[in-house]
């Protein structure tokens, strides 16, 4: 990053070194001199995951108590590990969130849900970018009871909807050729659309971000880089249309 290089010292396992040479960099990971390449970073991290389903999630995203439980319960009973079950082209979506940075983050949705009733908990990206989740259907969410932990609804893929979600380890890629800020998750979405999946929301099942997103907390070139990725993802919505030939379906 920035054209420095962490180097791992010390014992194996301890990363005590390596955390501390991490700390001094600059806080954004955009700021940097070098392109920030974050779909390859998820691509490597999905590369070395020897898990049937992965989760690719930002890095300042908490996930609530007992997702993961909660969701390999639900895999086993679904039978969703069996060969046949690998072939369904269904991912699973967890809503997100961002939370007041006075507020400690909420693990379980009752808290969550509370905080959204007091204003200090809202949708994720809520005043930046409405409709990159707002497609995830949050006021049914909210009135689905905790338990028991399901697939709730569908929800069909809609132009700028970038959902988290937990998929097989089989999924489309991210494209690596997004770096920086914009376009780099709705891609990967829209791919996942043309390529016929289905987007089911969890009942039970949540990422918070600390801190509201406000427009103060970006980086200076964000606006930049966002109109320069917004270029590569038309050309990207074409090829996807010349690979997936024989669908209806299209990212606009």
């Amino acid at each position: 990053a920035g054209g420095k290089t962490v180097h791992l010292g010390g014992p194996p396992g301890d990363c005590t070194d390596a955390i501390r040479q991490l700390e001094s960099l600059p806080d954004n990971n955009y700021a940097h001199k070098v392109p920030y390449p974050n779909n390859l970073l998820r691509n490597m991290a999905r590369d070395l995951c020897a898990t049937t389903f992965v989760f690719v999630v930002d890095v300042d995203m908490v996930p609530n108590d007992g997702l993961r439980d909660d969701f390999l319960q639900l895999a086993k009973d679904r039978d969703l590990f069996s060969r046949t079950s690998r072939q369904s082209k269904t991912v699973f979506v967890v809503p997100a969130f961002e939370a007041h940075s006075a507020l400690e983050v909420p693990s379980e949705k009752q808290a969550l849900l509370a905080g959204v009733r007091g204003g200090k908990v809202r949708p994720f990206y809520h005043a930046r970018c409405g409709k990159c989740h707002k497609h995830t259907d949050y006021d049914k969410w909210y009135n689905l009871a905790p338990k028991p932990f399901r697939g709730s609804y569908e929800v069909e893929w809609k132009d700028a909807w970038e959902p988290f979600y937990i998929g097989h380890n089989s999924v489309p890629r991210y494209d690596d050729r997004f770096k920086q800020y914009g376009f780099n998750r709705v891609s990967n979405a829209c791919q996942l659309h043309m390529a016929g999946y289905t987007f089911i929301v969890l009942s039970n099942a949540f990422l918070v971000h600390k801190g509201f997103k406000v427009k103060a907390a970006f980086h200076r070139e964000k606006d930049v880089e966002n109109d320069r990725n917004r270029l590569l993802f038309q050309q990207f919505k074409r090829e996807l249309t010349a690979v997936y030939q024989n669908t209806k379906r299209r990212c606009d």
